[in-house]
C-alpha cells in the first residue's frame, strides 16, 4: 500500500490528435501530451502579454476537464487501487459525442462549458463522485478555515460546516 501524500485528480483530456486538443494547446500555449509550447493565437482585443498572463495558471495543468477535483488520499487508500478504479470506470463508458462547448464565466474564471445538458456527461460525473469519493481524505481544518474565509452564501457555509467543499466555489482554483 502506498503512503504517498500527494494530491490526485481525475481529468478528461481529448485525444492528442483531435481538433479540440490542438485548440486547447494553442490557446494555453502548452501541449500537455508533448510538453511543447505552441504559439498562442493572435487576438485583436487581447495583447499577447495579456493572453499569456490570463492563461498562466491553466497552462500549469494543460487543457482538460475535471471529473474529480484534486484531493489527498484517505487513510488506507492506495494510489494503485485509485489507478485501477479509474481504468475500470473508463472501460465502462463508451465513447460519446458531447454537445458543443460555450465560453462561460464560472466562479470568477472563464471556462468552456457544455452548451446543453448531456446525460452521458452527467452519468460520468455521478460515477466519479460515487466511485472515487472514498479515496478522498476529509478536508483538513486548515482547508476548511481557508474556505470559510471566502465570501460564502449561507448554503455554502453549511457545506463547509459538514466538511463538503464543492470545487466550483470561488477560490477553488487555488490548489
Amino acid at each position: 500500500m502506498s503512503n504517498d501524500v500527494g494530491r490526485y485528480a481525475i481529468y478528461f483530456t481529448p485525444s492528442s490528435a483531435s481538433a479540440l486538443a490542438r485548440f486547447g494547446a494553442e490557446w494555453l500555449g502548452y501541449d500537455v501530451t508533448t510538453g511543447d509550447c505552441p504559439p498562442q493565437p493572435v487576438i485583436a482585443a487581447i495583447t499577447p502579454k495579456r493572453l499569456r498572463h490570463i492563461t498562466e495558471e491553466p497552462r500549469r495543468y494543460g487543457f482538460h476537464a475535471t471529473l474529480k477535483p484534486p484531493f489527498v488520499l484517505a487513510e488506507g487508500a492506495d494510489v494503485d487501487a485509485l489507478d485501477e478504479a479509474a481504468a475500470v470506470l473508463a472501460c465502462r463508458f463508451p465513447t460519446f459525442a458531447a454537445p458543443r462547448l460555450r465560453l462561460a464565466c464560472l466562479s470568477g474564471f472563464w471556462a468552456l462549458m457544455l452548451s446543453k445538458h448531456c446525460p452521458m456527461v452527467d452519468g460520468l460525473a455521478a460515477a466519479c463522485v460515487a466511485e472515487f469519493d472514498w479515496f478522498r481524505a476529509p478536508p483538513s481544518a486548515a482547508e476548511l478555515a481557508r474556505r470559510r474565509s471566502a465570501d460564502l452564501s449561507p448554503a455554502q457555509r453549511r457545506c463547509c460546516d459538514v466538511g463538503v467543499i464543492p470545487m466550483s466555489w470561488k477560490n477553488s482554483a487555488s490548489t
